[in-house]
């Protein structure tokens, strides 16, 4: 039903990063309720992964990016 919603509403963008990427932005935030440990982590993604990029139009790789430079391909990706 959600991403039947998206999918209505307009383009669909899956930011996409790598479990260390991860790990590193979150540190040690308790207020991440899912993430418990890397390897919760790492089967959270499995788990999500293929749903996620069937419901997205467009991937954008966001490791190591700056902000700017992810807003830049997003904007790319929006106007396509």
């Amino acid at each position: 039903r959600n991403v039947v919603l998206m999918r209505r509403s307009g383009v669909t963008l899956l930011l996409d990063a790598s479990i260390d990427e991860l790990v590193a932005r979150i540190g040690r935030d308790e207020h991440r309720p899912l993430y418990r440990s890397r390897e919760s982590l790492i089967e959270l993604k499995a788990e999500r992964s293929a749903l996620y990029t069937a419901a997205c139009d467009h991937i954008v790789d966001t490791n190591g990016r700056s902000i700017l430079d992810v807003v830049e391909e997003v904007i790319r990706c929006v106007r396509t």
